[in-house]
């Protein structure tokens, strides 16, 4: 069999290497993930005895990025037919050779420590995980099965505090590995105009994330909050078309003390090509029911809304389904799909950023007035990253409900 894989050559020195540790980093739009899938999956082919671990901070973000990415390759290579996907497991079988990719996330320690055998790893987002969760996971890799073992990070290198630029960059480190930094600029050829201005056009909104995304470079310590207020909108004319979510991030522990939920309505619109707040609560609730009660009150007022996210511990997902079940039948409100996320909030926030630099976000008009939403738009005024200990449930619902939005695919856009 034969198989033609097209690899961007700034990324053959990588394909190539044997090294234990390869460390793909660089600007966003840069191809790293969809090179490492294809090294993998070569690998997959023409070697023998192979289990690779594929790793992200939490196992539920992979179906929809580092499977994504793999899957793609395989229909780019038109070898489909070789290849089963498990969507239960979240695992890849080749029928050729029996060879078998296999995922797991750090937010699964036990069963992180449980896994053997493993011949090579992929951990995707690296900068998410921490220097612990890396250690366990080199432990995995001591297979014995004569092909050449190897862990490729890649990320965006978001902080140069970061524990993987001390442990692999700095003048005392001892450690071998192969790296190369890349930027949208080295696979310009693959990316669409529309990509490619968006990210030229962070270095008029943000400084800080066009040096990380743009250029590659190791973030610095931001100073800037990062919703400017000269960029806040209100409008009264809401478009018929708008589709939204409602996404906030729970919490089964009594709220005793004066921690609070942030429930964030979000919406967008393909006429306008604009993202609108419909809704937000932002409150201390001391029973679960309670809260419960709040977004059946909101779906009941907000027909729009298509999806609910829950930022949720899998352990407690039957419970809060049971709950909404309950609480909407009683109250007869027909809820939607319900999905329960797990993302980093300083990773996505670029996304939600922009979109506010570029004046597209607006909120209901008189909303800025109003003593309800007073304590909800000062934490999204004085909002850096999470990392500032400051309280950040608002800007936290309204930076992932962004991301949920986009990742439910109700972004579309008119090019």
């Amino acid at each position: 069999m034969t198989f033609l894989f097209r690899i961007n050559p700034v990324y053959k020195p990588l394909f190539f290497s044997q090294s234990r540790f390869v460390l793909c980093y660089g600007g966003a739009g840069s191809g790293k993930s969809f090179f490492t899938a294809q090294k993998i999956i070569y690998r997959m082919l023409v070697e023998q005895n192979h289990t690779i671990l594929v790793v992200r901070k939490t196992k539920r973000s992979m179906k929809d990025s580092v499977f994504a990415v793999l899957r793609e390759v395989i229909r780019s290579i038109g070898a489909c037919h070789l290849f089963q996907f498990q969507a239960t497991t979240m695992s890849l079988h080749c029928l050729h050779n029996g060879n078998t990719i296999i995922s797991s996330g750090c937010d699964d320690v036990e069963k992180l420590k449980s896994i053997a055998g493993i011949t090579s790893i992929w951990i995707e987002e690296a900068t998410e995980i921490s220097e612990s969760d890396f250690d366990q996971i080199n432990l995995r890799m001591r297979s014995l099965k004569g092909v050449y073992e190897q862990i490729i990070l890649t990320f965006n290198p978001v902080d140069e505090r970061h524990w993987i630029k001390k442990r692999f960059f700095s003048k005392k480190s001892t450690v071998v590995f192969d790296s190369l930094k890349t930027t949208f600029r080295d696979n310009a050829n693959f990316l669409t105009p529309q990509y490619i201005e968006t990210i030229e056009s962070m270095a008029e909104v943000n400084k800080r994330y066009y040096e990380i995304y743009a250029n590659g470079e190791w973030g610095v310590a931001s100073t800037e909050y990062l919703f400017q207020w000269n960029c806040y909108q209100e409008t009264s004319s809401i478009p018929e078309d708008i589709i939204s979510v409602l996404y906030c991030d729970p919490n089964l522990a009594l709220k005793s003390k004066g921690d609070k939920t942030a429930i964030t309505v979000i919406g967008f619109s393909f006429s306008t090509q604009w993202y609108y707040i419909l809704a937000t609560s932002l409150q201390s609730y001391s029973d679960p029911a309670q809260l419960v009660d709040s977004i059946v009150e909101i779906r009941a007022k907000c027909p729009t809304i298509k999806a609910i996210g829950f930022d949720g511990n899998v352990t407690q997902e039957s419970t809060w389904f049971h709950l909404l079940r309950s609480v909407s039948r009683q109250k007869r409100v027909v809820l939607p799909t319900i999905d329960f996320c797990k993302y980093s909030t300083d990773t996505l926030a670029k996304n939600a950023q922009l979109a506010w630099a570029r004046r597209q976000v607006f909120f209901p008009e008189g909303f800025s007035v109003q003593a309800e939403h007073q304590e909800y738009l000062e934490q999204l005024r004085t909002f850096r990253t999470k990392k500032d200990g400051k309280p950040d449930d608002a800007p936290d619902s309204f930076i992932c409900g962004f991301e949920f939005l986009h990742s439910r695919r109700f972004v579309r856009s008119k090019n």
